[in-house]
């Protein structure tokens, strides 16, 4: 082949390669892109429907609760079951339900109770006449017609919903309102107006995304919030709505369901407290979406076959390059007038022959592989380079079928130091290592390397994940459950050569920094770790629990531990969007009331008079400097609380001895001693053992023995079941077990070896 139809060739086949593939990349790289951001566009959406349920249904679940406390109060009992107006029983009344409701004056829900013989209504700021009432409320003639009706059919446990428009503070709101009836055991009835106002219902609930918030009610529009849509538009949805019955959401989903109407995505989910559905309808953006990735993409196309053009041709110059300098070494004809590729076949299978001769070279001088170059070859240190011929056949040996490396993690075996020595955990190891070896030495070789104190490394001779995940699975699950502990076992993708298993012993480190997402999991893949959602953060319930438990426990190192594994995660591991690092900066700051709460202290003990957490922290650009900021003000809680309990532990210690000593008696619980010296129970609990070695209940349970003890000296024919009642047991058979518990003999006997 002559020079000028190879570089014709090798130019058309480049070009046609270039427009096929760019084409295909651009075409994924838009379905892809569109079908990426209509998934965070839906899931922006669920999220902001499922928090207005939150947080509506919380304020309905509140007033729940306070109206059924009030059912069983005896004054509401006595006013229901005056049969004439009784000013005492009303004033008690107003009084309980100024007291019930004032300090829930943020929920925007005002209670209004009357009796079917009485048009003379109760609120918590005074008595009014029905009419008035009916009046004030905004109710027109309809309402009132219904609401009286709804009085007068005596049914119980039914409410009424009603939509108004009132005055409050000389403005103009709507408010909902519930009627309920409530019948009592006597047949005394009484009725409650139970009014939110629409503002203040409706949470302030973090979303830009414009659109139209529904309040249904039997398929019935009891409230709406207008987010932004122009009036038309609203009408228009609102008679679709009107017009339309919405099915039950699915229930297997949580409550949620997404319908679509138009150019309108509808956000559908069941309250959980009311027989109510929150529909929110949102823009589809699809087709504004699709039409600028197709002029992006065009343009990206363009680029790039423009680039293709130029460097084909480069590229086709500069291969042939090496082709003529072979020509000219081995031949005369070098002007590209022989074929050039059938001189390289002849090259090519010459080369091939010697390999073959090395190979056999190799093979015959090879000698067993060793632990060293196993573990050099694990992290990288050698390569196949530097592999000395005697050792170079066993590891061309062990990478014939292909290898993945797991990695078994010991942690758990580091929290039982208090039960089991140094040795005692060297030989679990042991053991566990040569039962997985037993148990899979029909499946697969595997060959152990130790990394660590707390981790060794599988180098498996297999490429299957699912086969290998399975073995590990069911290996790991018999020893949780013989040996009572919990090994995980973070896989690695796999690796054609044993030059490679460096590749797959990082991606199972990179596995184990997500080990507290699976920590149900004993054997956890990359595929696990691809399937996570991308724009979350990470902060685990378990994983806050324990920083709370070490800040308030005063263990500096381990929460400084605890919080740097979450910064890093969530600041450099995952790229948060704006709205996902809100809402993580948000969580921090719960975490840091919730710290406070525990210790009884405010932000002032701690902090500058003044210092609002969250508002500081979201005016951080930098993720550095919020990531110092952070661990800043763990720093500061830590000191505070480390410096207070030094400080108090001893007298506050000494005050809840007392107590117990005085109330031993009673039923006394952890809360009631917190709630005594307004503290929390967990920072109590935290006290309570650093002074005394012991819980609060053992304390107790062991001075009521005592006491016991000395009861039984001073008098011998005291009844078991009289003696438990005065050392503070409601059960004798409780008395008798923990007397035994702590003396190691029943009462009988101890007063038999007196």
């Amino acid at each position: 082949m002559q020079k000028r139809v190879f570089y014709k060739k090798l130019f058309t086949t480049y070009i046609a390669i270039i427009l096929l593939y760019t084409f295909f990349i651009i075409i994924l790289f838009s379905y892809k892109t569109n079908e990426l951001k209509h998934t965070q566009v839906d899931i922006q959406n669920r999220r902001f429907i499922e928090n207005v349920r939150e947080q509506i249904d919380k304020k309905l679940s509140i007033t729940n609760k306070l109206v059924n406390q009030l059912l069983i109060n005896k004054d509401i009992i006595n006013y229901s079951s005056s049969k004439e107006r009784n000013y005492y029983f009303l004033l008690k009344a107003r009084d309980l339900l100024k007291n019930t409701f004032e300090s829930f004056s943020d929920l925007g829900t005002y209670v209004t109770i009357g009796k079917p013989n009485d048009s003379l209504y109760v609120s918590s700021i005074g008595s009014v006449e029905k009419d008035k009432f009916f009046k004030d409320m905004g109710f027109n003639e309809t309402d009132k017609a219904r609401i009286i009706r709804f009085l007068e059919t005596n049914s119980n446990e039914q409410y009424l919903t009603i939509n108004s428009l009132t005055k409050y503070y000389n403005y103009d709101v709507k408010v909902l309102s519930f009627i309920a009836s409530k019948e009592f055991s006597g047949g005394d009835r009484l009725f409650f107006f139970i009014s939110y106002i629409k503002e203040l219902l409706f949470p302030v609930v973090l979303s830009d995304e414009l659109g139209l918030l529904l309040l249904l009610e039997d398929n019935k529009i009891i409230l709406e919030q207008n987010r932004g849509l122009p009036e038309d538009t609203v009408k228009a949805l609102l008679s679709y709505t009107s017009n339309n019955k919405f099915s039950k959401s699915i229930s297997n989903n949580h409550g949620y369901k997404k319908d679509s109407h138009k150019n309108f995505d509808i956000h559908i989910i069941d309250s959980e407290v009311m027989n109510w559905k929150y529909v929110f309808f949102s823009y589809n953006n699809t087709a504004s979406i699709i039409k600028k990735l197709i002029i992006q993409s065009a343009i990206i196309y363009l680029i790039f076959i423009g680039l293709g053009v130029l460097l084909t041709y480069m590229v086709t110059k500069r291969m042939y390059l090496p082709v003529k300098k072979i020509l000219s070494i081995f031949t005369e004809d070098s002007n590209g007038r022989i074929d050039e590729f059938t001189y390289i076949e002849k090259e090519t299978s010459r080369i091939k022959e010697s390999n073959v001769k090395l190979k056999e070279i190799i093979r015959t001088n090879s000698i067993s592989l060793k632990d060293k170059l196993l573990k050099d070859l694990l992290l990288g240190i050698i390569n196949k380079d530097k592999i000395s011929a005697e050792l170079k056949n066993d590891a061309d040996e062990l990478g014939k079928k292909g290898l993945t490396v797991a990695i078994l993690d010991y942690t758990q075996l580091e929290d039982n130091k208090d039960h089991l020595s140094e040795e005692g955990i060297l030989s679990v190891k042991a053991e566990l290592l040569t039962r997985i070896k037993h148990a899979t030495e029909k499946e697969f070789n595997i060959h152990t390397v130790e990394l660590d104190y707390n981790k060794s490394a599988l180098i498996i001779e297999e490429k299957t994940i699912s086969i290998i995940q399975k073995q590990i699975v069911f290996i790991l699950s018999e020893i949780s459950a013989s040996l009572d502990i919990n090994i995980v076992a973070f896989i690695g993708s796999p690796v054609d050569s044993v030059y490679d298993i460096f590749k797959s012993y990082k991606d199972a480190i990179k596995i184990m920094e997500f080990k507290y997402v699976f920590h149900q999991k004993v054997a956890i893949t990359m595929e696990d770790i691809n399937k996570l959602k991308i724009d979350k953060y990470f902060y685990p319930l378990e994983v806050e629990n324990n920083l709370i438990k070490y800040v308030i426990q005063g263990k500096e190192e381990e929460s400084k531990i605890v919080l740097d594994n979450i910064l890093r995660e969530n600041f450099t591991e995952r790229k948060l969007s704006k709205e996902t690092l809100s809402l993580f900066i948000f969580a921090i700051t719960a975490t840091v009331n919730r710290i406070l709460q525990h210790t009884g202290k405010s932000i002032e003990d701690i902090f500058d008079d003044g210092f609002i957490t969250y508002i500081e922290l979201k005016t951080y650009k930098d993720i550095k400097n919020l990531e110092d900021k952070i661990k800043d003000i763990f720093c500061s809680i830590s000191t505070g609380i480390k410096i207070d309990m030094k400080t108090q532990t001893g007298t506050i210690a000494e005050r809840l001895k007392n107590y117990i000593h005085h109330n031993y008696k009673r039923d006394i619980s952890l809360v009631e001693l917190a709630n005594q010296f307004n503290l929390s129970p967990g920072y109590v609990s935290v006290l309570f053992r650093s002074s005394n070695s012991m819980n609060f209940k053992d304390y107790l349970n062991m001075y009521r023995i005592n006491k016991a003890k000395e009861i039984l000296n001073g008098n011998k024919s005291i009844k078991i079941k009289e003696l438990s009642e005065i050392i503070g047991f409601n059960s004798t058979n409780t008395f008798i077990r923990i007397f035994k518990k702590y003396e190691g003999i029943s009462p009988g006997k101890y007063v038999d070896n007196l």
